[in-house]
């Protein structure tokens, strides 16, 4: 990998490892995020549809009528 010199210094390795390692750790939390959402998706799809089943109810009601 070329570097850019300034002055003819060379820039730290080690910042450019610290770097790397910080984006290693970018990614894979957005690939958790990724697996995590297509899991609550598969998940809310599966399970979504929980609704009960609806039954008529009937019931007499008496009115004090005159």
């Amino acid at each position: 990998m070329p570097y850019i010199k300034r002055n003819g210094i060379k820039p730290r390795c080690g910042f450019e490892m610290e770097f790397d390692a910080l984006m290693m750790r970018i990614f894979k939390f957005l690939f958790l995020l990724v697996v995590l959402a297509a899991a609550g998706l598969v998940g809310f799809a599966y399970f979504g549809d929980l609704s009960p089943e609806q039954t008529r109810v009937t019931e007499p009601v008496s009115l004090n009528a005159n």
